[in-house]
């Protein structure tokens, strides 16, 4: 499966969950959980950026595909209010668990922007991450 993400250039290869554990507006993880958030689409993440930030104030944005080997990706059911603004503390025990119990490596969540598509959540700290999620291509987007 292949899964797309826009961030700065510098922190394109880290791949850490760490920038999203600084956060304290995520939606589906608590401040201090370490979480990679991914789109379905790179249509998608540019969406999901634009809720968040103007691609024009992200300095030297790229964009990163990641291919997953993972095949069975579980869709947690979201808690009624998963989509308020500013995201609440149900859709962040979503993603607290997820990381929490370790057993999947991905688990799939819809997007607050487009009700037909959704987005992956990637636990850094699972066990095949290294094998199983790698970088295949990284742009530049102006």
């Amino acid at each position: 499966m292949r899964l797309y993400r826009i961030t700065r250039k510098k922190y394109a290869l880290e791949l850490n969950g760490k920038g999203a554990s600084k956060s304290t507006i995520n939606r589906w993880n608590s401040k201090g959980t370490e979480i990679i958030y991914t789109s379905g689409s790179e249509s998608l993440a540019r969406a999901e950026l634009a809720g968040h930030v103007s691609m024009g104030l992200l300095p030297d944005p790229v964009l990163i595909v990641i291919e997953v080997a993972s095949k069975n990706i579980p869709a947690p059911d979201p808690p009624e209010d998963w989509d308020v603004t500013p995201p609440g503390i149900a859709s962040k025990k979503v993603g607290d668990l997820f990381i929490r119990k370790g057993k999947d490596l991905v688990v799939k969540v819809p997007s607050k922007y487009d009700s037909t598509q959704f987005n992956y959540l990637i636990n850094p700290n699972h066990p095949d991450f290294s094998r199983d999620v790698k970088v295949i291509e990284m742009r530049e987007l102006k």
